[in-house]
């Protein structure tokens, strides 16, 4: 293992940091929309982690496209609607709330429990809310990018929840009506790119060796080391109000995520009971435990995540540009180089995937930095940070990277995150931080790693690094 070593390649990780605003002739930093209208708190529903439903997020730099530009070209990345639990997560599930069922309660406000079913449940398929997510995005963006939106190409990893999401996202953004249908009626992206192990897959890469043969998942170690920190005392109560249930620590993350997926089963959101027996400070230790498990196992505590996404990061670059992709890592040359499978020539791009792949692209897009993340530190001692993974990747997030151009010809690049403006400051980026922008040319320079992809995509997937050392 490549201790030594681990700690130089994170430290050389320079990122974006803050820029302060500067006045302009307006300063939109509002929500677009609010939230669900739901009977629980919204702190809670802010604290569900992956399981949360995309909100619009308030914006810290102006969303305003400063005086004379436009914005030219956009590409969507967008994560999967709401789903159930998978299968795996499902079995477990069972496991838990089955200790619930058989146990004998002793305080009302668990009386819910004895009625308590997991029907409506469908393994890793999409809900009727992920499906009206997706929709509603369709229609968002057809909106917003209105002079962009007929040229448009779509793509999506090819698990059936993703490709899915990408029918109903097409069905919003062509103007139909929202209609729950079979999917094979519903039209399909132009690409769907194989998510099959050893595929070369920019959007869901399962091929960069040292991360995909590694033992141990420092994600999971994350888990596992907060989960002892925050979730004894919570045990405790527990099995004290639910007497011969005989959970254990682990079972208090399954119980905890019973709150976003039933709020997610049906067409409208509508929290659930669980959500009303944690406490607040208990649900912030819920958001940490997928903050940390996020950052460490796919995002910016992990060296894999830029090289695995180094790929996708040179396909926005060739998109930006007009130049053809640099091939090499994870980028597939059968597509990349087929103007049919990688057009450049649209003004709107949408590509589907996975939250645990949006959290390594962030990386690989070099915004969002955050201080490591300890995983034994007091509840009382969770750190402020700005890794949350409600806020990032909830069901249905989208990332937005636009390209803006004045008439003088100059262009710019600007990212926003469940429409919330990402701030840069790369060297050379110009005049317009107050609006998070970044002129194009000093954007690629500042990805240049990417381009660079033999040496060090190959270099780090062939690395094994000792992550774990650093998750104190």
């Amino acid at each position: 293992m490549k201790t030594v070593a681990l700690f130089a390649l994170l430290s050389t990780l320079v990122t974006a940091g803050p820029i302060e605003s500067r006045s302009t002739q307006s300063c939109d930093t509002a929500p677009y929309s609010s939230g669900p209208k739901v009977s629980t708190s919204e702190h809670t529903i802010l604290s569900l982690g992956a399981y949360a439903p995309f909100i619009s997020r308030q914006s810290s730099l102006c969303r305003d496209t400063p005086k004379g530009f436009t914005v030219d070209q956009v590409t969507i990345v967008s994560r999967h609607g709401a789903r159930s639990p998978t299968a795996s997560a499902l079995k477990k599930i069972t496991a838990t709330i089955a200790k619930a069922t058989n146990a004998t309660i002793t305080d009302d406000a668990f009386a819910f429990v004895k009625n308590y079913t997991l029907d409506g449940y469908t393994a890793d398929q999409l809900t009727d809310f992920g499906r009206r997510q997706m929709y509603d995005s369709g229609v968002t963006y057809a909106k917003r990018y209105k002079s962009l939106a007929k040229k448009s190409f779509t793509r999506s990893a090819s698990q059936d929840r993703v490709v899915e999401s990408s029918q109903y996202f097409i069905q919003g953004f062509s103007g139909q009506k929202f209609n729950i249908i079979n999917s094979t009626l519903l039209t399909l992206p132009d690409v769907i790119v194989s998510e099959d192990a050893g595929m070369n897959n920019t959007m869901a890469n399962m091929n960069c060796p040292a991360f995909d043969d590694a033992t141990v998942d420092p994600g999971d170690v994350a888990e596992d080391n907060w989960t002892a920190v925050f979730a004894p005392p919570i045990t405790a109560r527990l099995n004290e109000k639910l007497s011969g249930a005989n959970f254990t620590d682990a079972d208090v993350a399954i119980l905890m995520s019973m709150c976003g997926y039933d709020a997610i089963k049906n067409l409208d959101y509508a929290v659930g009971p669980w959500c009303s027996v944690f406490t607040d400070d208990e649900w912030d230790q819920n958001e940490y435990w997928f903050d940390v498990s996020k950052y460490w196992g796919r995002s910016w505590g992990n060296p894999y995540a830029r090289p695995r996404y180094s790929g996708y990061v040179n396909e926005v670059i060739s998109r930006l540009t007009g130049n053809p992709v640099v091939l090499g890592g994870s980028t597939n040359s059968t597509l990349d180089t087929n103007a049919v499978d990688f057009p450049l020539d649209r003004t709107f791009y949408m590509d589907a995937t996975h939250d645990n792949d949006m959290s390594g692209l962030l990386a690989a897009l070099r915004i969002g930095k955050d201080d490591p993340l300890p995983t034994g530190v007091a509840t009382d001692k969770i750190p402020r940070h700005h890794f949350t993974v409600s806020q990032i990747v909830p069901f249905a997030a989208r990332f937005a990277i636009e390209r803006l151009s004045n008439k003088a010809g100059d262009k710019y690049v600007r990212i926003l995150i469940n429409d919330a403006v990402s701030p840069m400051d790369f060297p050379g980026c110009g005049d317009y931080g107050w609006a998070g922008m970044c002129e194009l040319d000093a954007w690629v320079a500042a990805q240049s790693y990417s381009q660079d992809v033999n040496s060090y995509y190959d270099e780090v997937c062939s690395t094994n690094y000792n992550v774990t050392v650093l998750l104190e």
